[in-house]
């Protein structure tokens, strides 16, 4: 009793946001991570959503409010997206082109500018803008094939989702986020 009362006493202390305490919950289809900012709830989140990439091969989707913000995660090949430490910790080699964040899996030997060419790259994530699902409407977002394995499922992330005071009310989050996830 002592040692499970150190170890819970330790846990609720915690600095940075862990999932392990939600990750149990398998009939769950979705999870909801509420706290303040910079609790570490994307990184958790992100550090994840990588390693079942790295481990099982699962692709993820993360969304974002607007376009503006999806795009800014992808900017500079997602390094807003995965954290340095986070490609540090998996060896991670990331290029985007639109909206998809491939591993690249092999380059060529360096030429002699030291420039390499991609020859094999794996489509790891993808990010989307909530506020413009109807422009990715009958777009085959998702491949059939995948889920014929029972181990295989579609990590997905709505990350940021509460407006700020002052942006703009243009669209419905929950309208748009049903449908993004339709697609």
């Amino acid at each position: 009793k002592r040692k499970h009362d150190e170890l819970m006493t330790k846990l609720r202390s915690r600095e940075w946001y862990c999932l392990r305490s939600i990750l149990g919950y398998s009939w769950a289809l979705f999870l909801f991570l509420l706290g303040g900012r910079e609790a570490g709830k994307s990184y958790a989140v992100t550090d994840f959503y990588v390693k079942q990439w790295r481990e099982r091969g699962r692709p993820f989707v993360w969304l974002r409010l607007s376009e503006r913000s999806a795009q800014n995660l992808l900017t500079n090949n997602a390094e807003k997206l995965i954290d340095p430490d986070i490609r540090r910790k998996y060896n991670l080699d990331l290029v985007t082109k639109g909206s998809n964040v491939y591993e690249v899996t092999k380059r060529s030997k360096a030429d002699k500018q030291g420039k390499t060419k991609i020859l094999e790259k794996k489509l790891m994530a993808r990010v989307f803008a909530i506020s413009t699902f109807y422009n990715d409407k009958g777009s085959g977002l998702f491949d059939k094939d995948f889920l014929n394995d029972p181990n295989m499922y579609y990590n997905i992330c709505m990350d940021e989702m509460n407006r700020e005071k002052n942006e703009k009310n243009s669209f419905d989050i929950v309208y748009s986020f049903t449908n993004q996830i339709e697609n």
